[in-house]
């Protein structure tokens, strides 16, 4: 399996995993406003449970896209473009993790 594969199958399944996480997101937001569930555990899904695994989720399938569209412009042999990208990917991710735990 070479990498571009790999890549594929990566932003596919998190693309898959992110359906659901914004499903509870939509549904916790509007329980929190509108009463849907009960506004302490609608919180709790959006604050605390959802917040990572949506961070994790939507950088890796928004990095791996733009990846592929590079790869698919041909851009794939400038070899900084694609540090650049997965760099910039990269510390967006570790940044919000960071802001997140509440460490920054």
């Amino acid at each position: 399996m070479n990498y571009r594969t790999l890549i594929i199958r990566a932003n596919r399944w998190a693309a898959w995993l992110l359906l659901p996480i914004m499903l509870l997101y939509l549904v916790s937001g509007y329980g929190m406003t509108k009463g849907i569930i009960t506004p302490r555990t609608a919180a709790w899904l959006h604050l605390d449970v959802l917040a990572i695994p949506f961070l994790v989720t939507f950088c890796v399938h928004a990095g791996t896209s733009v990846w592929l569209a590079l790869v698919r412009r041909r851009l794939d042999r400038n070899r900084f473009l694609m540090a650049v990208v997965v760099a910039s990917f990269a510390v967006i991710l570790i940044y919000f993790l960071l802001l997140e735990t509440g460490i920054i």
